[in-house]
């Protein structure tokens, strides 16, 4: 699935709103085509940034293995990203019925507790921490393992008039979103703040419809204040001693 609406009849939508006609000039010489076609980048930007939705998402099942006693992947790498990745969602450590999620730290949490992870014994992955576009795992591979990953992208910029949108239904945002950005650009900041509040309110119905789906129910868990888990609190570090 992607837009129904080519960038050109989105930025032609997007003119007729702001009253400006496509072969007109700004006072650099550009024409307002070329103007916003940029716009219509940063409304796509600007939609990615506010809400992960799924259409953006990617899983990657292809054969992507750890590497034994190496514990820094880049997002090259460890997920064949061509695209500009957004966030990383899910890395998964295949291992038959012992395969695992790696949970996901902040780096000064980890150095915190590990200043030095090298110090440590090699085992399987549990954890891993992002720096840069550099994924860092814990402990650090003691064999390979084949990796599952799902992350979040960044849209592909469009090169042509006839660019098609990744984002499923989402023309009318895309359209508000490159009248709101060439009013901001021009600093016309009573226009923007108008067409921002439609911008918002449709893309709360687009968020809605994506938190609350229908066929799901919610499902209560017991509260823990702590990510840490019963275990060989020994050899791990992150495992809280049972009591």
């Amino acid at each position: 699935m992607s837009s129904t609406l080519t960038r050109l009849e989105i930025i032609t939508k997007a003119a007729d709103m702001l009253g400006r006609a496509m072969s007109g000039t700004a006072k650099s010489g550009a024409s307002y085509s070329t103007i916003l076609n940029e716009m219509y980048e940063w409304s796509q930007i600007r939609l990615a940034r506010a809400f992960s939705f799924a259409e953006l998402d990617v899983l990657d099942t292809t054969t992507k293995d750890t590497v034994t006693s190496t514990a820094s992947y880049t997002y090259a790498t460890l997920l064949g990203a061509t695209a500009q990745v957004k966030e990383i969602l899910s890395i998964v450590i295949e291992d038959g019925l012992s395969s695992r999620k790696l949970v996901r730290m902040l780096p000064r949490d980890f150095y915190r507790r590990i200043p030095d992870p090298s110090s440590q014994s090699t085992r399987k992955p549990e954890y891993y921490y992002v720096i840069g576009t550099t994924v860092y795992m814990y402990p650090i591979p003691d064999a390979v393992y084949d990796i599952h990953t799902i992350y979040s992208k960044m849209p592909t910029r469009a090169t042509v008039d006839t660019y098609l949108s990744e984002f499923n239904f989402k023309d009318d945002l895309l359209i508000l979103g490159t009248v709101l950005e060439f009013w901001n650009f021009y600093q016309e900041y009573a226009e923007a703040e108008a067409i921002k509040k439609i911008w918002k309110d449709k893309l709360k119905e687009a968020v809605d419809s994506v938190i609350h789906p229908t066929d799901w129910e919610p499902e209560g868990r017991a509260f823990n204040s702590s990510t840490l888990v019963p275990g060989e609190f020994w050899n791990n570090p992150f495992i809280m001693r049972n009591m």
